[in-house]
């Protein structure tokens, strides 16, 4: 292992910066600079991770670590943050809908009542893994996995919408498994 942790850092930074894995790659890159010894820059990553990903369990871990580096404060002041953001989003819907949102009647459709109850279920409970056909191999837990690491770095405002939508995600082992009629 060469512990090359200032390599590590810029490498983990320039992918949270091309918004690939931005949770996964800040929380790394805080890891890498504070074994590093960057101090101040562990703590920029850690502080960047809870507020793109508040609640998460990874902003846990950087809550954690940003106690280690002496900087639970900034912990603190990153969670009212996120929270006065989730509050004022939540107020900017309420007064798009108006009162009708009070008002609105239980969902007629099937369809409907099937998008109301996925809502109530947070959006990582709403991956459904579609058995195999045709003879494919099951899908891989390494790929659940993966997927539900990507969800949880989406950027929180693209999570939130997914999430109010009641989308539901399907991982299949191959197309042909989800409409097996498309082959015919």
């Amino acid at each position: 292992m060469r512990r090359d942790y200032k390599t590590a850092a810029y490498l983990f930074e320039a992918c949270a910066s091309s918004n690939t894995n931005t949770v996964g790659s800040c929380l790394f890159a805080g890891h890498s600079y504070a074994y590093a010894g960057n101090r101040d820059k562990a703590i920029a990553m850690y502080r960047r991770v809870c507020e793109i990903a508040p609640g998460s369990n990874e902003a846990k871990v950087a809550e954690g670590y940003l106690a280690k580096l002496g900087a639970p404060e900034v912990a603190a002041e990153t969670r009212r943050s996120a929270a006065k953001r989730v509050a004022e989003h939540t107020k900017l819907q309420g007064t798009t809908s108006g009162t009708a949102a009070s008002k609105q009647a239980q969902p007629e459709t099937k369809v409907q009542r099937a998008i109301a109850a996925a809502k109530k279920k947070p959006l990582l409970d709403r991956i459904v893994v579609v058995p195999p056909r045709m003879g494919h191999p099951p899908v891989d837990q390494r790929t659940i996995n993966t997927v539900k690491f990507t969800i949880r770095g989406l950027p929180e405002t693209v999570f939130k919408i997914l999430e109010e939508a009641g989308v539901t995600i399907y991982v299949a082992p191959n197309a042909m498994d989800v409409w097996p009629d498309a082959v015919n």
